[in-house]
């Protein structure tokens, strides 16, 4: 029988649950048909209709009574899907509410669940107030919830989510597509660090401005990259941020890229901060697929992903971010190429695209 899956999220611009909702949709096995609901529209739109995916885009803020219409023709009568997947907690409630007005008699529900911690200072209250709802609605919802990682998994069922059907399906990535770039001695006069993501606090940028800065007066010859959605001249609180560190000579803004490839093989070592938010950081397996070595803070999955293959530190902990950026410099030829090599033998091992697909594909049988 042809599984008929509906997706809805709250937006198609940069993110890691966007990237891995395209994977599941355009790698999923022939007798599946996806179809993909956004809030808010975004370059990722184009892809999936580029592989044959419908989207639709409503915008409830300003037609909430066309936009709702349009939801319940598109489950009852346009579409009538098997399984509606939500992602991210604002769909997930938006799933709940929608159960109720569902006519298919065989109907189920999947959330998707991608957050780690959530703290008042880098989180909005309106998420917060969310997630606490969820813990109720996860008893009378939801088919089964779909954690990232472990880590997420035993975070929201510590707090009260509902244990019998949750699962965790790890992220994957194409190591073929992400393949291994074979890098040569670094520049001694240009050590290129970098972060790939979106500005946001959760990111705690802070961190790695300031151990830039305290590197750059050491007279340690570096560069930083940073590449992402909010990277660029015209976003006033980062340059304001870049200035007071006093790094903006040796800071280049990349903006959003559509194939970071080319971002990874540029870099001598990829940097992430994030101080909560995480579930599973994707960009950490691009880039050890690649063989690029990392540095992450111990938030979500990240201890797991890079394993004894790069350098885990706490959040904030500006100290030992500076000692491990000073001691990749520092590895000889041999042990930094190893551990390139090692990295994605490991990601290809345990964090492979078709693992993870295999995991999606299983439990929409």
């Amino acid at each position: 029988m042809r599984r008929k899956i509906l997706h809805i999220i709250t937006s198609l611009t940069e993110g890691g649950a966007q990237k891995i909702l395209i994977d599941v949709c355009r790698f999923s096995k022939n007798n599946t048909e996806h179809r993909v609901i956004c809030l808010k529209d975004g370059r990722y739109s184009e892809i999936l209709k580029k592989n044959g995916i419908v989207v639709y885009k409503l915008n409830f803020k300003e037609n909430p009574i066309k936009s709702t219409s349009e939801l319940l023709s598109i489950l009852n009568k346009k579409f009538e899907p098997h399984i509606v997947h939500t992602w991210l907690y604002h769909s997930d409630l938006i799933g709940c509410i929608l159960k109720l007005f569902w006519k298919r008699a065989d109907k189920k529900l999947f959330w998707n669940i991608r957050n780690g911690t959530l703290q008042k200072k880098t989180s909005s209250r309106k998420t917060r107030y969310i997630r606490k709802l969820l813990i109720l609605l996860s008893y009378v919802s939801p088919d089964k919830i779909i954690y990232c990682s472990n880590n997420v998994r035993k975070i929201h069922e510590s707090i009260g989510y509902l244990k019998k059907i949750g699962l965790t399906i790890n992220n994957g990535v194409d190591t073929t597509f992400f393949n291994l770039i074979e890098r040569k001695d670094f520049d001694k006069d240009n050590y290129k660090i970098g972060f790939i993501g979106r500005y946001d606090k959760q990111k705690d940028l802070d961190t790695l401005f300031k151990a830039t800065e305290i590197l750059n007066k050491e007279n340690v010859k570096i560069s930083l990259d940073l590449t992402g959605e909010g990277f660029n001249e015209k976003n006033k609180s980062l340059k304001d941020k870049i200035d007071f560190y006093k790094i903006n000579k040796i800071t280049k803004y990349n903006g959003v890229k559509k194939d970071i490839r080319k971002t990874l093989k540029n870099l001598d070592l990829f940097i992430l901060t994030s101080c909560s938010g995480e579930g599973f950081p994707n960009i950490l397996l691009e880039a050890m697929s690649t063989g690029l070595r990392c540095i992450s803070t111990d938030v979500g999955e990240s201890e797991n992903i890079i394993s004894k293959y790069g350098w885990i530190i706490k959040p904030k902990d500006i100290d030992s971010l500076v000692k491990y950026i000073k001691e990749s410099i520092q590895q000889k030829s041999k042990e930094r190429i190893n551990m390139q090599l090692e990295a994605r033998k490991h990601i290809q091992n345990k964090f492979d695209l078709k693992i993870m697909l295999n995991s999606y594909n299983s439990i929409y049988k």
